[in-house]
């Protein structure tokens, strides 16, 4: 099995498992940063290819008024590994309700 059907196959496993519990409405609350780690299968069209990637953002809520506190903010890093290793560095924003 090739690694990039494996990385495919662990994504999938992964992707299926609860990752977090819904709260009640008034139970809600929000985390002050979050660290998130993705991994995934992508086809690159240009390239007549597809590869493995992993994807990796670090986010911080904001504090203040109660629209700001639903405001995170931070970066992301994602690196495709085929042939040619791809590296992307992004600006996040979220919203959360």
């Amino acid at each position: 099995m090739k690694s990039s059907s494996i990385l495919c196959l662990i994504s999938i496993m992964l992707a299926s498992l609860p990752f977090f519990v819904k709260a009640e409405k008034e139970d809600q609350h929000h985390h002050k940063r979050e660290l998130g780690l993705s991994l995934s299968h992508v086809r690159l069209k240009a390239e007549k290819e597809s590869a493995p990637s992993v994807h990796l953002h670090l986010l911080k809520r904001l504090d203040g008024s109660e629209f700001l506190e639903r405001l995170g903010v931070g970066l992301g890093f994602e690196t495709i590994f085929a042939d040619h290793t791809h590296h992307s560095l992004m600006a996040t924003v979220t919203f959360s309700q």
